[in-house]
């Protein structure tokens, strides 16, 4: 395995074709529990701590693309570097899976290097899905892979001219590397305002909008505006660069933004330098911390504190303190009255008789008392067949006389 991997030191990491890179993803992607014996996770977050790469936002489809992604830009790795890393987070069954696939990528190539008309070399179909710029077809032809901005520039057409300036100061005095779709876009692309999209959302850190009265004015300005404000807001980072070049009453989606303005005269101000540093301004999303002083930090932390793990003995409570008591204390007739005439309820009205729990008789009426002595009784005792009816008849007849 060493040795096929040998002649991997030259091959840039950026050789890899997206089938490869397709598959690495899918092997990293899964989160794993248990870490390596340096102690990284064993996946895409193992690899961010160890390249010092921030991890990328909770929401991202492919987060290895991402990692891998930020490592290009940061560096120019190799593919033995890449190789050496997924070593130092144990995934050695990753390094086996791709060996293939490296080996193809790497011959391709050296093909290219060799002979860059060589007919030879074996293409990526997919990878013209891909292309959306001409840098792209300059960097296929090198086997390298698409083009990455530093930012798009949205302007209107009758901006043209200060476009072009901004376009000449910031790549020539500022090193910066801008996209813009009249100039960088390639033909035959299906749909211009899809590869716009994507090109903002995958290729480029930033979005330099040329604010004037003519760029209001265009729907299709409106619309990526809008488009980047909610990637930014679901990438949680600083998406849009406003730009003011003439005066003009911004639209409340701007209002919000710290715009630069390009009429402004200050001693202290200087716009151009004030915009390049906004671009270079690293695009960090929010999520755990990688540098390696909070890495130790955080270990520091981690070795300090102990957990002690509980039995069941000592948790055991006694049945006294865990069951719940079917019944409530008993208290005396005149404590629950004092209770219940402060609280007003409704034991406060009734008769003392009640609390000592004997049933009330009724009151009987008047007329009760006058006719209980006119009429008979009711029985006293149950009916009992014959003898009971004929006992009965007796006293009937004994009273009538």
């Amino acid at each position: 395995m060493d040795e096929i991997f040998a002649a991997s030191g030259d091959v840039p990491l950026s050789a890899l074709r997206n089938k490869t890179r397709d598959l690495i993803s899918n092997l990293l992607n899964p989160c794993k529990v248990l870490p390596s014996h340096s102690g990284y996770p064993r996946d895409y977050r193992g690899l961010a701590y160890l390249l010092d790469i921030p991890l990328p936002a909770c929401k991202c489809p492919d987060p290895t693309a991402s990692v891998l992604l930020s490592w290009e830009k940061a560096k120019n790795p190799s593919v033995a570097d890449f190789l050496g890393a997924l070593e130092e987070i144990d995934r050695f069954d990753v390094k086996d899976d791709i060996k293939e696939l490296v080996e193809a990528d790497q011959l391709e190539y050296n093909q290219r290097k060799a002979d860059p008309d060589c007919k030879n070399a074996v293409l990526d179909l997919e990878s013209d899905a891909h292309i959306l710029t001409v840098d792209d077809v300059q960097r296929l032809e090198k086997g390298l892979q698409p083009q990455n901005y530093d930012a798009f520039l949205l302007y209107s057409d009758d901006d043209a001219e200060f476009a072009n300036e901004m376009v000449n100061r910031l790549e020539t005095q500022y090193q910066l590397k801008l996209c813009l779709k009249d100039r960088d876009l390639v033909g035959g692309v299906t749909f211009e305002h899809e590869a716009i999209m994507r090109l903002i959302s995958e290729r480029c850190k930033r979005l330099i909008i040329l604010v004037s009265p003519s760029f209001l004015q265009s729907p299709a300005n409106k619309f990526f505006v809008t488009f980047a404000q909610a990637l930014g807001i679901e990438q949680r980072q600083r998406k849009i660069v406003p730009c003011i070049y003439k005066r003009v009453a911004l639209p409340q989606e701007l209002s919000y933004y710290f715009v630069l303005d390009y009429t402004r005269t200050s001693p202290l101000w200087n716009f151009w330098d004030r915009l390049s540093s906004s671009v270079k301004a690293p695009a960090l999303a929010i999520g755990p911390s990688t540098s390696s002083a909070d890495r130790s930090r955080n270990r520091a932390i981690q070795s300090s504190v102990k957990i002690t793990e509980v039995t069941d003995s000592e948790v055991q409570l006694d049945p006294a303190q865990w069951v719940c008591p079917d019944k409530t204390p008993e208290l005396d007739r005149k404590e629950r009255l004092r209770i219940n005439s402060a609280s007003g309820g409704p034991l406060a009205q009734k008769e003392p008789e009640m609390f000592d729990g004997k049933k009330k008789e009724k009151k009987k009426s008047k007329m009760t008392v006058l006719l209980s002595g006119l009429l008979p009784s009711p029985p006293t005792e149950a009916p009992n067949g014959k003898r009971w009816f004929k006992r009965k008849k007796d006293k009937v007849r004994a009273a009538s006389e």
